[in-house]
């Protein structure tokens, strides 16, 4: 990607870049493993432990130890990074902000509410998502994604409600 190129730019068809159905499976049920266990043991640490009042240090903590592990595995030969761009880099430093708004805003709902409800409210990204992939790709959603996507928010608040009458009581 040269300097010049758009960041936003047209995708290959989903055809091109889908892994084989194996592989697929397998990193969907790893990142649900990981997403799960994180959700759960960040409300462990914001509830159990004296943590709660670092919640900024674990935020950098989480991110030093991801970057750690990645340079491990790429010393290890287990991935690779190719040369970056300036502006990737610049893209990348917004991605990196906004997780670290992600990280920060999860801790202080996880002290809150349950696991349950900030999953549920994270489940509202789907539809949010298609909405801006529409705005910023032209990517144009079929009647049927979009029915979905409102699905997903009506059960999202109907879901939501419960927890938070739960949480008043």
């Amino acid at each position: 990607m040269s300097s010049t190129t758009p960041l936003l730019t047209r995708r290959p068809p989903p055809t091109a870049r889908r892994p084989p159905p194996p592989r697929a499976a397998a990193c969907f049920a790893l990142l649900t493993l990981s997403s799960v266990t994180m959700t759960v043991g960040n409300q462990w640490l914001m509830l159990s432990t004296d943590l709660a009042k670092s919640k900024h240090m674990l935020v950098a903590a989480q991110n030093s130890v991801a970057v750690g592990a990645l340079l491990a595995a790429m010393a290890a030969g287990r991935a690779s990074m190719a040369p970056v761009t300036r502006a990737q880099l610049l893209y990348f430093a917004w991605d990196a902000g906004v997780l670290v708004v992600q990280l920060w805003t999860s801790f202080e709902a996880l002290e809150r509410v349950s696991v349950s409800c900030v999953t549920v409210f994270r489940a509202l990204q789907t539809p949010a998502t298609a909405l801006l992939e529409r705005a910023a790709l032209g990517e144009a959603q079929s009647a049927r994604r979009h029915g979905c996507c409102w699905l997903i928010v009506l059960g999202a608040a109907l879901f939501a409600s419960e927890d938070w009458a739960a949480n008043a009581a």
